[in-house]
């Protein structure tokens, strides 16, 4: 059975797929690469030695180089968009 459209894989840390390149998956015919969960582990430990720090020293002010500053996380988050958002609808 011949399926038309693009060859998709999903890679995930810490089984096989995580091996391999980019070339490697292009190479073996992959159109779109998911690297789904690899933000995500990222992010769980980097909270969890930011709340080691807090732990261990009662502040996270040694992690600051770890961090995005509080101007940066808004406009990820588009903080003015929300504000306002709050301001017409009352939330």
């Amino acid at each position: 059975m011949l399926i038309i459209g693009p060859k998709v894989v999903s890679v995930v840390d810490g089984n096989e797929t995580t091996g391999l390149t980019a070339s490697d998956l292009q190479e073996m015919g992959f159109d779109v690469v998911f690297y789904a969960v690899s933000a995500i582990f990222t992010a769980v430990k980097a909270v969890g030695d930011t709340l080691e720090e807090l732990k261990r020293t009662g502040t996270p002010k040694r992690r600051k180089s770890d961090m995005v500053s509080y101007a940066e996380f808004s406009g990820v988050v588009d903080l003015p968009f929300h504000q306002n958002w709050a301001d017409r609808f009352g939330g």
